[in-house]
Parts: structure tokens; sequence; C-alpha cells
């Protein structure tokens, strides 16, 4: 039995599943949910899936915790909402809760009880600005640092501590010091 997008997307969640319950979900072989995704790659975007890549550990753990696609090894798929609706190319939406809801308004899917506590919500927050209970707030949400313990050079001077985050898709690293901090650091250079 040939397996298709739709098929896919149905058996997906909008929280990341090993590949292995992907393909054991649909009834096919590893191979077949590669193929597919090989074939439709360009298109998942579009269509609301996610690949996640995978971790040197999950590579090594053999070939049924991961598959590969155009030469990259992904670990997990999760759906996410699509940019596409009935032929009609929309805005990327949020992931997660936000993004469900909204592509439920926009699929016309959405209840009157949704669609009255969302309004009520907004109502609500458009109250507080106007009376000033909202500040505005930095729009840019911290980033998760990563601490290193890192010795240097071909002498191996140190070890020193280093906060690794991902900022604008790229990893970024900063010098802390001989000595963790208690608290995260700006990661402002």
């Amino acid at each position: 039995m040939a397996i298709t997008l739709a098929a896919l997307i149905d058996v997906l969640a909008y929280e990341r599943q090993p590949i292995r319950h992907i393909w054991q979900a649909l009834g096919c072989q590893r191979r077949e949910l590669a193929a597919l995704l090989t074939q439709h790659c360009d298109q998942l975007h579009r269509v609301g899936i996610r690949l996640h890549g995978a971790t040197k550990e999950e590579r090594s753990g053999g070939t049924t915790r991961y598959i590969e696609v155009r030469g990259v090894s992904y670990a997990a798929i999760s759906r996410t909402v699509p940019v596409e609706f009935s032929g009609v190319v929309m805005p990327v939406l949020p992931e997660g809760f936000a993004g469900y809801i909204l592509a439920r308004i926009v699929r016309g899917t959405a209840d009157v009880a949704e669609l009255v506590a969302i309004r009520d919500g907004v109502q609500s927050l458009i109250d507080q600005a106007a009376s000033g209970e909202i500040h505005q707030r930095d729009e840019r949400p911290a980033p998760h640092l990563t601490y290193r313990l890192e010795k240097i050079g071909k002498s191996k001077s140190g070890p020193y501590w280093y906060a690794y985050w991902r900022e604008d898709g790229k990893l970024r690293k900063k010098y802390i010091g001989k000595e963790r901090p208690d608290e995260s650091p700006s990661p402002d250079p």
C-alpha cells in the first residue's frame, strides 16, 4: 500500500514524534516513509510537516531511529500549521497552540465557544493595555543558554566556562570565565 502526505498528516501530532512511531502508525516500512518525504521534500513546510534533525546519538543507535532525506538525517517529525489552505497561501502562522487555533479559525473548524473565548481574551488584553496595566515588554525571548566547561588551545589551558545559544539561526558563544555564574548572563557581547 502506497502512503500519501494526507495519511502522514493524519498520524502526526504537534509534538515531536520519533520516526519509528510514524512509520509503524502508517503501517509501512521505514524506506517507504523516507521515499515519500524525499519525493515531497519541497512541499513539506507548505502542507504543515516539520522534520527534526537526528543527533549523533540517534544516528548511531540503529537505522530504525532515523531516516535520510536528501542526505540529511532526521529522527522525528511533527505537524505545524500549514501555510496553504485550500490553495490560498497564508502567512506563516506560529507553531504550537496559537498556531493550532489560528489554523482552525482559518479553516472554519473552530467552534463558537473557542471564538468567543479568543475574542474575550483579546478584549481583556486590549483593556489592560489601555489602562496601563500591561507594560511594553522586550519582544525577543530570553535565549536558552547552555554552559560548557572547555580547555582551549594546544596547551589546553583553562578550563573556562562558555555560554552557547542560538540567535537568528546561528550558534553563538560567549566567554564566561573560570567560574560558572549562578545567574544566566545576558548573551550580548
